[in-house]
C-alpha cells in the first residue's frame, strides 16, 4: 500500500503535463472537495459529530482573508491562517455550545445549520461585505496575491491541502486522540468511563476541522475570484462537503478522497452531457441516483468496501488451522490470571484502611426513590457484594459512585477524595473503574482496539497502550478473538470484554454490573474463576450480581438493597438467614437449599 501512494502521487504530480485546462479544473475541484472532506471527516467521521453547517468556516476564512487583502493590504498567504484561526475560534464557540449541553444527532445538526444562517444574513445584510450580492476580487496575475496566470499552480496548490488534511488526519488517527474519537463515536457514555474526557477530545476535533476548512476559504476565494453569501453559507455547499466522506466511507483515512474521486467528476460530467438540451436537473437526478445507491449498497461508503475486498485477495492462499467461532477449543482457550486463588474465597482478609466510601447517598427520579439515605464502605482488598431485587437501585448506586449521576444529597470519597461533582472521565483515572449491566463495546472497533481505550488512562503511547492491551485480552481469555470486530463476538465473550476494558485502566477498585447475567452455567464458571483471580491480584471489588451461589462464593461481604434502603450487611453466611433479606429476596426455597 505504501508503494500504491507513492506510485499515485507521482502520477498526480505529472498529469498536469498531459491534461488540458478543463481536465485541470475538474482535478482541482476533486483536490479541494477532498480537502474540504478531510477536513469534515475529522469532527464528523472520526468523532461522529455531524456538523451540517460547515461551509460556514470556508466562508468566515474566505470573507476573512479577502477583506484583509482588500482593505488592509495583507497577502492573502498570511490572511489565510488569520480566516483559518478565526474559523477555528468560532468553532470552538460553537463546539462548546453544543457538545457541553449535550447536543446530540438530530440537535447538533440544527445547531450548526443555525450557525451557518446566521453568518449568511449576518454577512449578506454589512454592505462593507459586498451585502447580498457579494464580494468581488479584482484579478492582477500577481502570485504574492493568491493569483496566478497559469492554472496548473491551482492544481498544486489544492493537492497540497488535500494531502495536508490528509496527513493531518493519518497522525490524528494513530495517536491516543483518534482512538478516543472513534471509542466515543461508538459510545460517549463507554469511552467515558474508561476515562475519556469526551468533552475535550470534541472540542480539539471541532477546532482542528474548524481550522482546517478555514484555510480552505482562502483558495475558494482566490481561486473564483467572488464571494457570495447564499452559496458559501448554503446548505447545498455543506452537503457538498459532508456527501463525499460518507460516499467513500467517513472516519476512514481514504474514505473523503475516494468520495471526491467518485462524484466530483460524475457532478461535472452529469451537468455536462444531462444538463444540455433542455434537461436541465437531469444531472441532479442521476447524481441523486448513485446517492440512493451508495445508501443502500454501501451503507459504510466505497472505501471500507473495498478495503476489505482487497484484504479477502491477500488472505485467500493462506491456508491453515482454524477454529470456527464457539468451538470448544476457541472455548478453552482461557489464559491465567495473575495472582494466586485465595483457598478460601468467602474469608474476609485483614483490612488496612477504606478505599471507597459514601454517607447518606440519595437519589430520587420524580416520584420514585431510587437511593435513600445508603452508607456504604468498601475496604481495600475486599470483595463486597451487592444484592437485591430488581428496581432496588443497585445500579442508580454505581452511576452515584462512578459519576454518570450526581446524588440530591449525600457525599462520596475514594482513597479521601470526594467525587462528587467530578465526571466520569476523571473519577476513573483516580482508580475506579466499572462495567455496565448492558453491555456496551464499540461495536465497530476490534477486542484489542476496545481494550485498548482503557489503556491510553494509564498508557498515553499508542504503541504502549496497545501492548498493556495485548496483556488483558489474553488474561480475559480473548486472545484467540483479539482481531475480531467486537459487535460479533458472543455475549459470553461480551461480558469478558467488558471486563478487560475495565481492568485495562489498572484500577484500585472495580465495580461489576451483573457481569454474569444471561450466561449459562458452563459460561459462568470461568467468569467466576477469572473475577477471583483479579482480586487476588490486588484490586479491591465491588460486585452486583443475582446468581446468588456465585455472590455467595466470592463475596467476603454482602450488602441487600429493598427498594433504595440498606436493609441488611454481614458475612454471607449471616445474609443466608439474615429474616429481612429471606422475606425480600432470597426466599425461603434457597435458604433451604443452600448448604449448612
Amino acid at each position: 500500500m505504501r508503494w500504491a501512494g507513492v506510485a499515485a502521487l507521482a502520477v498526480l504530480l505529472t498529469l498536469p503535463a498531459v491534461l488540458n485546462s478543463y481536465a485541470v479544473t475538474i482535478f482541482i475541484l476533486i483536490f479541494f472537495y477532498g480537502f474540504l472532506g478531510q477536513a469534515w471527516n475529522i469532527v464528523g467521521g472520526y468523532a461522529g459529530q455531524l456538523s451540517a453547517g460547515h461551509a460556514a468556516f470556508v466562508g468566515v476564512g474566505g470573507y476573512t482573508a479577502a477583506m484583509l487583502s482588500i482593505e488592509a493590504g495583507l497577502m492573502p498567504w498570511v490572511g489565510m491562517f488569520v480566516g483559518a484561526a478565526l474559523a477555528a475560534l468560532l468553532g470552538a464557540i460553537i463546539g462548546y455550545l453544543g457538545f457541553r449541553f449535550g447536543l446530540r444527532g438530530f440537535y447538533f445538526v440544527l445547531l450548526t445549520v443555525a450557525f451557518a444562517e446566521i453568518c449568511r444574513i449576518a454577512v449578506s445584510n454589512i454592505d462593507a461585505l459586498g451585502g447580498p450580492l457579494g464580494l468581488y476580487i479584482t484579478f492582477t496575475g500577481d502570485p504574492r496575491q493568491f493569483q496566478f496566470r497559469d492554472g496548473r499552480v491551482y492544481y498544486y496548490i489544492a493537492l497540497a491541502l488535500m494531502l495536508s488534511a490528509t496527513a493531518t488526519a493519518w497522525a490524528i488517527e494513530r495517536r491516543r486522540f483518534g482512538i478516543y474519537l472513534a471509542a466515543i463515536r461508538e459510545d460517549e457514555a463507554a469511552a467515558e468511563a474508561l476515562g475519556v474526557n469526551a468533552l475535550k477530545y470534541k472540542m480539539l476535533a471541532m477546532v482542528v476541522s474548524s481550522f482546517l476548512t478555514g484555510l480552505g476559504g482562502t483558495f475558494y476565494a482566490f481561486y473564483l475570484f467572488s464571494l457570495q453569501p447564499n452559496t458559501l453559507f448554503g446548505i447545498p455547499l455543506s452537503v457538498e462537503i459532508i456527501i463525499r466522506p460518507i460516499v467513500g466511507g467517513a472516519g476512514t483515512l481514504l474514505g473523503p478522497i475516494l468520495g471526491s474521486f467518485i462524484l466530483t467528476p460524475l457532478a461535472e460530467l452529469s451537468r455536462l452531457y444531462l444538463g444540455q438540451g433542455g434537461l436541465h436537473g437531469a444531472h441532479l437526478i442521476a447524481y441523486g441516483v448513485l446517492l440512493i445507491g451508495v445508501v443502500l449498497f454501501l451503507p459504510e461508503g466505497a472505501y471500507p468496501r473495498l478495503r476489505r475486498v482487497l484484504q479477502r485477495s491477500r488472505l485467500a492462499p493462506v491456508s491453515g488451522p482454524s477454529h470456527p467461532k464457539g468451538c470448544p477449543q476457541e472455548r478453552s482457550r482461557v489464559a491465567p490470571v495473575s495472582g494466586h486463588l485465595r483457598s478460601e474465597p468467602g474469608s474476609r482478609p485483614p483490612l488496612q484502611k477504606t478505599l471507597l466510601v459514601a454517607r447518606g447517598l440519595s437519589k430520587r427520579f420524580g416520584g420514585l426513590q431510587a437511593v435513600a439515605g445508603l452508607d456504604l464502605a468498601v475496604e481495600h482488598g475486599e470483595m463486597l457484594g451487592l444484592i437485591g431485587p430488581n428496581g432496588a437501585g443497585k445500579t442508580t448506586v454505581f452511576n452515584l459512585l462512578s459519576g454518570f449521576l450526581t446524588p440530591d444529597a449525600g457525599e462520596v470519597s475514594f482513597r479521601d477524595r470526594a467525587l462528587v461533582g467530578l465526571p466520569p472521565h476523571a473519577i476513573c483515572r483516580l482508580g475506579l473503574a466499572r462495567t455496565f449491566q448492558l453491555v456496551r463495546p464499540f461495536p465497530r472497533m476490534s477486542v484489542l482496539e476496545n481494550v485498548r481505550v482503557g489503556a491510553l488512562a494509564r498508557h498515553p503511547q499508542a504503541l504502549e497502550a496497545r501492548a498493556r492491551a495485548r496483556d488483558v485480552v489474553e488474561r480475559v481469555g480473548l486472545g484467540a478473538r483479539a482481531h475480531v470486530t467486537a459487535g460479533t463476538l458472543t455475549l459470553a465473550e461480551r461480558k469478558r470484554l467488558e471486563l478487560g476494558r475495565a481492568l485495562a485502566t489498572e484500577p484500585t477498585l472495580l465495580l461489576l454490573d451483573e457481569v454474569m447475567a444471561g450466561l449459562n452455567p458452563t459460561e459462568i464458571e470461568p467468569i467466576i474463576r477469572l473475577i477471583r483471580g483479579i482480586h487476588a491480584s490486588g484490586v479491591s471489588i465491588l460486585l452486583i450480581e443475582h446468581n446468588m451461589r456465585a455472590v455467595m462464593a466470592l463475596s467476603q461481604r454482602i450488602v441487600v438493597l429493598s427498594f433504595g434502603e440498606k436493609i441488611a450487611e454481614g458475612t454471607p453466611a449471616d445474609i443466608a438467614n439474615h429474616p429481612k433479606v429471606v422475606e425480600a429476596y432470597l426466599g425461603d426455597e434457597y435458604v433451604r437449599a443452600a448448604p449448612a
